[in-house]
């Protein structure tokens, strides 16, 4: 049976598209990215519900976005988290829209992701109803190593404590994070606390990941030289992804040991000498009177 319907039906269809870009082929983890995601109308009809879907990956947060549509057509303005917006499209129009997240800290590998549209005609190329912008996640880490020795001033022969601290201003968490620590010469190493020592021996510490904006500390036993003088501790850090600012990654500090200093022992003749000395300056001075 011929129904007219039907045939108007099949006759009205549009091929809609997407492309999705963030203009680059690699991201920073911690750092913001900016996505432009445009629907295209490409006819021959009009079409008054095409959908716009952008389901964001985890390693996203807080995304938000805007949208602009060509002159006749329309799409929501603006809104946060995913996309998920009826848009209507005329012959040849468009809708762009702006997405606005902030890439986790922890991500790794590689960030994809797929916007995608769907019409309310018939579609006449379904073949560009999705696109997905991949990029390399390249983890930047900015780290930084301080010394804190107690006592200051460690006497000859005496137990210190060096307490190593490693700040990561981030944008991204560090990972594989590992330091290596020259004592004095002289010092002995006795141990270290909270992190996986060298197993040599050496004061070469691995303390894993640390979070963009946090810190991890431990503390290195050691016995001072058996003679007074001075001595420098000093260091380095790094970790598995790249260091913006490679200049800070060291540290170092100047250390006196020394402590009380001995008194001297004098001998019966050394005594009496002194003695002689003190008596013969006194008569001296009274002569003098």
């Amino acid at each position: 049976i011929f129904n007219p319907a039907t045939l108007w039906a099949g006759a009205v269809s549009s091929d809609v598209a997407v492309t999705k870009t963030d203009g680059a082929a690699s991201a920073v983890p911690g750092t913001s990215i900016v996505y432009t995601i445009v629907a295209t109308n490409n006819g021959p009809a009009d079409d008054g519900s095409v959908t716009v879907t952008d389901n964001f990956p985890a390693a996203l947060t807080g995304c938000s976005w805007t949208c602009s549509a060509s002159a006749g057509s329309t799409c929501t303005a603006a809104g946060a988290g995913n996309i998920a917006d009826s848009a209507s499209l005329l012959n040849g129009g468009t809708a762009t829209y702006t997405a606005t997240c902030t890439i986790a800290p922890s991500a790794t590998g590689t960030l994809d992701n797929t916007a995608t549209v769907a019409v309310s005609n018939t579609d006449s190329n379904a073949a560009n109803d999705s696109a997905t912008d991949s990029n390399t996640l390249t983890p930047t880490s900015d780290l930084t190593m301080s010394f804190a020795v107690s006592p200051p001033s460690p006497g000859v022969g005496e137990p210190f404590t060096i307490t190593v601290t490693v700040d990561n201003a981030g944008p991204s968490d560090a990972t594989g994070v590992a330091t290596n620590i020259t004592l004095p010469a002289g010092a002995l190493l006795t141990s270290t606390t909270g992190c996986a020592e060298d197993p040599n021996g050496v004061p070469t510490c691995t303390l894993g990941t640390i979070a963009a904006g946090g810190s991890a500390s431990y503390d290195i036993a050691v016995t001072a030289p058996g003679t007074a003088g001075s001595g420098t501790v000093s260091g380095t850090v790094g970790g598995a992804g790249v260091d913006p600012v490679p200049a800070d990654n060291g540290d170092s500090v100047d250390i006196a040991f020394g402590g009380v200093l001995d008194v001297p022992v004098v001998d019966g003749f050394g005594f009496a000498l002194l003695v002689l000395l003190l008596g013969t300056a006194a008569l001296w001075r009274i002569r003098r009177i």
